[in-house]
């Protein structure tokens, strides 16, 4: 039996030619049988592969909802990311691992064209990728109509509240408990996020923590790098550790 008996078949069927063989554990554990409709707050380092996890899980529902006609050709996926590079690599491998269907996707993020944005989601994109503001201000503009959302996510949640957009992600999300399947995803579990997650996700909410109680935040590929500096030489010093990294 392969480990993608679980996964949407065309999905499934482009990761094996991207030469994907076997689930990370992060990936196992959310596609449990017993999870497949449940609202999901994951806990995983950094490079565990929850991205590809979330997009594995929400897919059938997304793909059941362009094939049925009879439902308003609405986003009903909304993913929401810290930053415009999350945002494309979502985006991207989203669009990657949803080749042969009918699924459209929209990146829309702050800093960029934004009459190629509009133009995406106008053509019936069932998959809105971006950033908070961008996506709000879309949802405000009555760009994004977000009544159709069946799966909504919160992909590396801590770094969304560090960036302050705690009352953006608030305004485009769905009240827990309602038809909306709600997906967060973070590598730390501060108090601040733990508050806030309160207050999207449903009580029944099922949590998989891939650290244990032990905790952890990042992963082994990633490298830290500490420097003592004087403020006034502070950004010297971080051009000089870019150019060295």
């Amino acid at each position: 039996m392969s480990e993608f008996d679980a996964v949407a078949p065309p999905l499934a069927v482009a990761l094996e030619k991207r030469g994907y063989e076997n689930l990370t554990p992060v990936q196992n554990a959310v596609l449990e049988e017993d999870l497949q409709s449940s609202d999901l707050l994951v806990s995983a380092q950094t490079g565990s592969g929850k991205t590809i996890a979330f997009g594995m899980a929400i897919a059938p529902a997304i793909l059941e909802s362009v094939a049925d006609r009879s439902r308003p050709s609405h986003p009903a996926a909304l993913i929401v990311a810290p930053t415009r590079e999350l945002a494309k690599q979502i985006a991207d491998n989203l669009t990657a691992y949803t080749q042969g269907t009918h699924l459209k996707t929209a990146l829309v993020v702050g800093g960029a064209d934004e009459k190629s944005q509009l133009a995406a989601v106008r053509a019936n994109a069932r998959c809105v990728i971006g950033t908070p503001g961008r996506i709000k201000e879309f949802v405000d503009r009555g760009v994004i109509k977000t009544d159709g959302v069946i799966a909504q996510v919160l992909d590396e949640a801590d770094r969304l509240l560090d960036g302050g957009f705690e009352r953006d992600v608030e305004s485009v999300m769905t009240p827990p408990g309602g038809a909306a399947r709600t997906m967060c995803l973070s590598a730390t579990m501060p108090q601040s996020l733990a508050r806030f997650l309160q207050r999207q996700l449903p009580p029944d909410h099922a949590v998989i923590d891939m650290f244990g109680k032990g905790g952890g935040n990042v992963g082994g590929s990633v490298e830290h790098l500490a420097v003592t500096t004087r403020p006034i030489d502070l950004v010297g010093v971080v051009l000089d550790a870019i150019d060295a990294y």
